[in-house]
């Protein structure tokens, strides 16, 4: 090229990491153009200067619902000549976010079978219909498939799995949804639920000694921790008989294992050298 003509050059980068999550996306460019240091203009010609096209249309977004990317471009229509100015600094691709209609997906969801029939009242191993027994009917947790809208369903995950659950009335049940909840890995969950029977006096002469009924089973490890077990009484006392002693409840400490769900935002690359002049 002639030493009295305009010259440019460009310096490129690219994307080093992607957002994820709700992490914001790049939207710049990756490409630049700068003008050389001018000489002075040949002589007997007219500068012309340099000229950028207009902006092309936006084209479509990457994503066919939810957050994605668009972009558009422009070119150098005429280039600097003899003497003239170089285009102005700025990218010759812009990019920018998308949003469309929130995705939905189909994930598995931990949720609660039916409970299962009572059991005949027992005390100490035997059926009994007087003198206090104990009832148990027991439930298993199960997965289940349920469209979500996939937004909604990030902002609360808390581990591999959602866990829902529903229809929770008891302090033991209570504890159960709050382990599912907190993200387990697992959905082999079984529950009981205890209720005293039998509680009519027996035809019978002397003191009757109040009964424990049997340990629940221990719930499931949540976060915090610390699981539970709970017994409630199967027979009480009677005629000057001894009373129950000990808790009825037992915590234990336990190793939980709750997930997190990391967002990040996108990084690019550093800049590249500027090219040589052309």
């Amino acid at each position: 090229s002639q030493s009295c003509s305009g010259r440019t050059r460009e310096r490129r980068r690219s994307i080093a990491r992607h957002a994820s999550g709700h992490g914001k996306q790049c939207a710049a460019g990756l490409e630049e153009l700068a003008g050389c240091a001018m000489d002075r203009p040949c002589s007997g010609t007219v500068p012309v200067h340099c000229q950028w096209s207009t902006w092309s249309g936006w084209s479509e977004c990457t994503a066919t619902c939810g957050l994605g990317e668009h972009r558009r471009h422009r070119s150098v229509v005429i280039e600097a000549q003899n003497g003239g100015s170089p285009c102005s600094e700025g990218p010759s691709i812009e990019m920018a976010a998308c949003r469309l209609r929130d995705c939905t997906e189909t994930e598995e969801v931990c949720e609660w079978a039916q409970w299962g029939q009572w059991t005949d009242c027992e005390r100490r191993g035997a059926i009994v219909t007087c003198g206090g027994g104990q009832q148990k009917r027991s439930r298993v947790s199960k997965l289940v498939e349920e469209v979500v809208n996939s937004r909604t369903a990030m902002d609360k995950a808390v581990g591999a799995q959602r866990r829902v659950l529903r229809d929770l009335p008891t302090v033991e049940e209570l504890l159960a949804a709050r382990s599912l909840a907190e993200g387990r890995a697992e959905c082999n969950e079984i529950q009981d639920d205890l209720r005293a029977c039998a509680a009519i006096a027996c035809d019978r002469q002397g003191p009757i000694d109040c009964i424990w009924g049997a340990w629940s089973m221990w719930t499931s490890c949540p976060c915090i921790g610390v699981k539970e077990r709970h017994r409630v009484i199967a027979s009480y006392a009677d005629a000057g008989g001894m009373p129950c002693l000990g808790p009825e409840v037992e915590a234990s400490p336990c190793k939980a294992r709750c997930g997190r769900l990391f967002h990040q935002d996108c990084v690019y690359s550093d800049w590249t050298e500027w090219s040589g002049c052309s």
